[in-house]
């Protein structure tokens, strides 16, 4: 027995409110494809059993459908409260600095980088410092070395290279002193990029988590003169 064209359609209809119950944001900018048995040419008729089978998985799509819009409903909530408290309550970045024993080795090579760098002899200062922090990571000097490698790269007028070096300091040595000295010369640095906004982030992160420091001091100074 054949089945009239209008079940036919109903059935399709029923496909294209599945597609357009899809929950808003789960798609991308790329539009989705069409089926072409939803929008395009009608299949070929079917038997009453096979429409009722049709009927059913339509109603299990919708179903599940439904579900995965509640699955993801509650994730937004989960990811909106999970950035409000992230945003009310910012890490702190301690000052305690580890205090590893250094090596003979290792300290007569900090002090001979050092001494390089304060004379101006920027490329063998730099060559000491990525020395150390090639042979000894963890050790002593390691965070030292990072700072004034990043101030040589300052020096010497590459600004990118030196805030690389110094946002390395802040993540790869958290409890260093040079901490706080970092944030201030990448404030100063965003400054000087005409990116006021950021400049304030670092300055006020300074202020508020190292306020004893010099840093901290040469934040709110550089803040004020900036009108920040």
């Amino acid at each position: 027995m054949k089945i009239p064209y209008l079940l036919i359609l109903m059935a399709s209809t029923s496909l294209t409110n599945v597609y357009a119950e899809t929950p808003i944001g789960t798609s991308t900018n790329t539009p989705p494809a069409l089926n072409n048995n939803v929008y395009g040419v009608l299949p070929p008729p079917a038997s009453e059993q096979n429409l009722q089978a049709l009927t059913q998985e339509v109603s299990k799509l919708k179903a599940m459908t439904r579900q995965q819009a509640r699955q993801i409903k509650n994730l937004h909530k989960k990811l909106a409260i999970s950035k409000q408290q992230m945003a009310a309550k910012p890490a702190v970045v301690t000052q305690t600095q580890a205090t590893p024993t250094a090596s003979k080795a290792e300290e007569k090579a900090y002090n001979a980088a050092l001494s390089a760098f304060k004379r101006g002899h920027l490329a063998q200062a730099n060559s000491g410092f990525n020395q150390i922090l090639t042979r000894y990571p963890n050790g002593k000097y390691a965070s030292n070395a990072q700072f004034w490698m990043a101030e040589s790269f300052l020096r010497k007028g590459d600004k990118k290279s030196a805030m690389l070096g110094f946002d390395k300091v802040i993540h790869t040595y958290p409890k260093s002193v040079k901490v706080p000295d970092s944030l201030y010369k990448l404030g100063v640095l965003q400054l000087n990029l005409g990116r006021k906004a950021k400049a304030a982030e670092y300055f006020n992160y300074v202020i508020q988590y190292y306020p004893h420091t010099n840093a901290s001091k040469l934040s709110a100074t550089k803040k004020a003169a900036a009108k920040l």
